[in-house]
């Protein structure tokens, strides 16, 4: 009775034993794939890249990522990824291409070379995998009319960013439209689609980015604002500029009108009492007038 209770323990303590270098293994596998340079090139992807781009879902702000490392070479997509402003300004052929098809520059994304190099083997194991946009699908849909309140500043954003129209303008927002510093985006929905919410939650323009890194916007107001943009989309964009300068000629002549209105009777009574001295004096014979 004894041996086989010695037995028994002895195939139970082998068993987990078993167990437990199976699991320090498993275990061991998995880190290794998360802190592995394909781990690690997920991760910077998801939180760098997937903003703009996908693997296999399309179009986005950026190209389809799908098989780009077999339709480039790997040394041109680490120098692009790394520095696209140096890329860019060398007149390179294959950017200024990506360029005129997207309309948009690639900003630096402050990468280091390993963090580069892990996103490019995360992207060679990928080549038929399918990634959807990030925005999750059961996400409350965007009010167009929050989106419009956004856009003018009638509502402010939550982190303190500056409304839209301080640097844009679109159609039907008012008389005057907005500012001229940035492109007018009422067929901003046209060219990016519901990859503006990408755009806006992760911005990738330079002249923005110094607005926006302390003060990003949420979700939500990023789908308020892609459908306020839905809904301005079939609409023309308007040059505001001859309304600019009608209503300024416009207020000019009306202040002018206000001015004379309100001063022609203001020195009638110093005139009159100026004019009545000399007949009084001459009349006194104080005064001598010549002619």
């Amino acid at each position: 009775m004894l041996k086989e209770s010695r037995k028994i323990y002895c195939k139970w303590r082998t068993s987990v034993l078993l167990v437990s270098v199976l699991l320090l293994l498993w275990t061991g596998v998995i880190a290794f794939a998360e802190n592995g340079p394909v781990g690690r090139g997920e991760k910077v992807f998801e939180a760098k890249c997937s903003s703009c781009h996908t693997i296999g879902g399309g179009r986005k702000v950026g190209p389809d990522l799908k098989g780009i490392t077999e339709e480039r070479q790997r040394d041109w997509i680490e120098a692009f990824i790394s520095n696209p402003e140096k890329v860019f300004a060398s007149k390179d052929s294959i950017a200024l291409g990506l360029l005129k098809e997207y309309k948009i520059t690639m900003p630096g994304l402050g990468l280091s070379k390993e963090d580069v190099s892990a996103v490019l083997d995360f992207l060679g194991t990928k080549k038929s995998a399918v990634q959807t946009s990030t925005t999750p699908s059961n996400a409350p849909p965007g009010d167009a009319g929050q989106g419009k309140s956004l856009f003018m500043g009638s509502k402010g954003f939550r982190n303190g960013g500056a409304p839209c129209m301080s640097c844009h303008s679109v159609a039907g927002i008012n008389l005057l439209g907005g500012g001229s510093l940035g492109p007018e985006l009422t067929r901003a929905y046209l060219a990016y689609g519901e990859g503006i919410v990408s755009v806006l939650t992760n911005i990738p323009f330079p002249t923005m980015l110094p607005i926006f890194k302390k003060h990003p916007l949420d979700a939500q107001e990023a789908r308020d604002l892609t459908a306020f943009f839905k809904e301005v989309a079939a609409s023309q964009p308007q040059d505001f500029t001859l309304r600019v300068l009608i209503t300024a000629l416009v207020g000019f002549l009306v202040l002018m009108l206000m001015m004379w209105y309100i001063w022609q009777h203001r020195l009638r009574s110093v005139r009159e009492e100026m004019l009545s001295l000399p007949a009084a004096a001459g009349k006194r014979g104080d005064m001598k007038w010549d002619g």
